[in-house]
């Protein structure tokens, strides 16, 4: 099987771990355990485990760094670095991905071997420290005033719109986990008081959002956040409707879409999971 694993830093920086002069060699960043709590039985044998929680996690990563020359290697080690580092000195966690799946997270350690030989490699002991240890693929449902169309990494069935006379247009998408899942709602301008009903939840905005600005809902983040051509211009989270949370996440399952039909969005499920999935 061949991978993709890369690292994708806070500001775009794209470190190949697959491919010269960097390569993977072995790790356990693919495992994972979840912590329990618990109460005793009263005879003190056993108990009963009350809940399960996920808490900030570090794994390891071995890897190789190899270049033709001293300069390439040189370089190879200072941009692998740099890339790491600005994350951290900026507490803003970048991405390493494994075949379309992310974990959000910090490289904290690096510990060197091999580096005294004179052949321009060096094996290096990452640790990779996440905040929330939950690998994520994220799958987009594009709506538009005449429909819904899914986008982005795998081919969902096209489902038509239909304009009801009460002037609401539907449209479906699919929550495959077995838990709700968190998403991201981006609306596209030009509207006012935008409103999107995902199955018996409404997330709403209170808010003018002009023609070429979007505004996007993260329910992870808690975030609401107002783009001007494509820049981050203000949080505007105080705008959000308060019939429910807007951030409410999706059930499980096939989910009706309403909306006016006179504005585009994307509604993106993430997907969130111990393990990276294998299948796409």
């Amino acid at each position: 099987m061949k991978y993709e694993i890369y690292y994708l830093n806070s500001v775009g920086t794209k470190i190949d771990l697959c491919a010269w002069p960097y390569m993977i060699e072995t790790g356990d960043f693919l495992g994972y355990e979840w912590d329990f709590t618990s109460v005793n039985n009263y005879n003190s044998y056993g108990g009963k485990i009350s809940g399960f929680t996920r808490p900030i996690t570090s794994r390891n990563v071995e890897l190789t760094v190899m270049a033709n020359s001293a300069a390439a290697y040189r370089e190879a080690l200072d941009t692998l670095i740099d890339a790491f580092e600005r994350d951290v000195r900026n507490l803003a966690p970048g991405k390493l991905y494994v075949n379309g799946n992310y974990l959000k997270c910090y490289i904290t350690a690096g510990e060197p071997s091999d580096w005294e030989d004179p052949s321009n490699s060096m094996n290096i002991e990452l640790t990779i420290t996440s905040e929330y240890p939950m690998w994520i693929i994220e799958r987009d449902w594009v709506f538009a005033q005449t429909g819904a169309l899914s986008a982005g990494n795998k081919a969902y069935p096209y489902r038509y719109a239909y304009r009801y006379p009460n002037g609401h247009t539907t449209g479906k998408i699919t929550q495959p986990l077995i838990s709700p899942a968190n998403f991201k709602l981006t609306i596209h301008g030009p509207v006012s008081s935008p409103q999107v009903q995902i199955g018996e939840f409404i997330y709403g905005l209170n808010t003018t959002i002009s023609d070429k600005d979007y505004a996007v809902i993260d329910s992870a983040a808690g975030t609401i956040t107002l783009y001007k051509n494509g820049q981050a211009a203000e949080n505007i989270f105080n705008s959000r409707t308060r019939e429910n949370s807007v951030f409410e996440r999706l059930k499980p399952g096939t989910l009706d879409v309403k909306w006016t039909g006179e504005f585009r969005f994307v509604i993106t499920v993430c997907e969130e999971r111990s393990m990276p999935k294998w299948r796409s």
